[in-house]
């Protein structure tokens, strides 16, 4: 984004950050084929999904290093400890403290442990006084801080950008993750045919995204964009909640494509906007925080989404298949409990997970529904008329 925004006028960013958003699709579509391939063929296994990374990671600091040309800056007289003691080492110590501490108790709350457990109200003390540190860091930082209250809090287009990309994240990677799920336990698909019928949401989300980054690019303007997508995906993401065990493919197809399509339309919008509202020099900080909020949205969604799966299956277990222990259920994955499971008790276990998984589909109703909401902060501004000079390119 940063590149981009280094390279590219101002008004012609939207359609290359919506390429660059597309890429986010495309490896959606080959990044489950290939882990559902590897985690069917006999002589591999789940860690090539991780393996494969060194090459294509490879390659990409290849081409930034021989290609880019990184922009002039103004010299300074720093000795390199001194630049290094301008790094917030300490803020971001207690930031990622923090967030270890909250991501624990969401995975630990109500499953591996209850509530009510010293580990779990403990982790979320931690958290609360971490993060009020963090925050006194910050402001007695201030541009010098991990995230600087002058661009984060005093910038309403950044901070309505990042918590509508931090919610969107969210919505978004609960369906990524639990779509599988649903294909492989309640369908009772392979690895790779659960990727592949996932392939209509994220192919709608590329192209959304192509569409809007050329719309904006045309017209200037971005914030009706935002609106429309959380909108449509809060629409999509209601209908991804009513999927039933027989669900024929239009539906489980064309809901895909819907909330997809949501999604892709605002996917790129908030690295757009940051880039509108920022100068040069704070722009690389506006898009970390962008990135910033969207990875941990990501994030924070599994570990809530996988305790709703988790808390659900074991309370629908006993209802729907009364002689199966949950904990064996829960721990075969969902590949394996037409194998483990008898024929008998298969009927309720299939539909129990898909209680659980369906439900796991509220979460991104609720914070699809909160992204629209943060869109509406958003200042109604055009990447058109701005004059920024550019600093590199290859």
């Amino acid at each position: 984004m940063t590149i981009i925004g280094f390279t590219v006028p101002l008004r012609k960013r939207p359609m290359y950050i919506a390429a660059l958003s597309s890429m986010f699709g495309i490896s959606s579509v080959i990044g489950p084929l290939l882990g559902g391939a590897f985690t069917d063929a006999e002589k591999l296994t789940w860690r090539w999904c991780f393996w494969i990374n060194l090459p294509i990671g490879g390659v990409a600091f290849a081409v930034v290093l021989f290609f880019f040309k990184p922009p002039e800056r103004k010299i300074t007289n720093l000795t390199v400890r001194e630049r290094i003691a301008k790094i917030d080492i300490l803020g971001a110590f207690f930031l990622i403290s923090a967030i270890v501490c909250l991501l624990l108790a969401l995975q630990w709350g109500g499953f591996s442990y209850p509530w009510s457990d010293s580990r779990v109200w403990g982790c979320i003390l931690g958290f609360g006084l971490i993060i009020a540190v963090f925050i006194y860091i910050q402001y007695r930082e201030q541009d010098l801080a991990t995230i600087p209250p002058r661009i984060f809090l005093r910038n309403r287009t950044v901070l309505s950008a990042c918590t509508f990309n931090s919610f969107l994240s969210m919505a978004l990677y609960a369906h990524i993750y639990f779509l599988p799920f649903y294909f492989q336990a309640v369908r009772g698909t392979s690895a790779v045919q659960s990727g592949i019928r996932c392939i209509p949401y994220l192919i709608s989300v590329t192209v959304a995204s192509l569409i809007v980054g050329a719309s904006v690019t045309i017209i200037g303007y971005y914030t009706p964009f935002m609106w429309a997508s959380a909108a449509i995906f809060t629409v999509g993401a209601g209908l991804l909640y009513t999927l039933e065990v027989d669900s024929p493919s239009s539906k489980w197809i064309g809901y895909q494509v819907i909330a997809g399509f949501g999604a892709g339309m605002g996917i790129q919008i908030p690295f757009v906007a940051v880039q509108v509202v920022l100068s040069p020099d704070d722009m690389p900080v506006g898009n970390a925080l962008a990135i910033f909020f969207n990875s941990l949205g990501g994030a924070i969604s599994i570990s809530v989404a996988q305790n709703i799966f988790s808390n659900t299956l074991l309370q629908q277990l006993p209802k729907l298949a009364p002689k199966v222990n949950p904990v064996l259920v829960i721990h075969a994955g969902a590949t394996a409990i037409r194998v483990i499971i008898s024929a008998e008790n298969l009927p309720g276990v299939i539909l129990a997970y898909n209680k659980a998984i369906t439900t796991c589909f509220i979460l991104p109703i609720a914070v699809g529904g909160v992204a629209w909401l943060c869109s509406l902060g958003m200042e109604m501004k055009s990447v058109k008329g701005k004059k920024i000079e550019l600093g590199g390119g290859a």
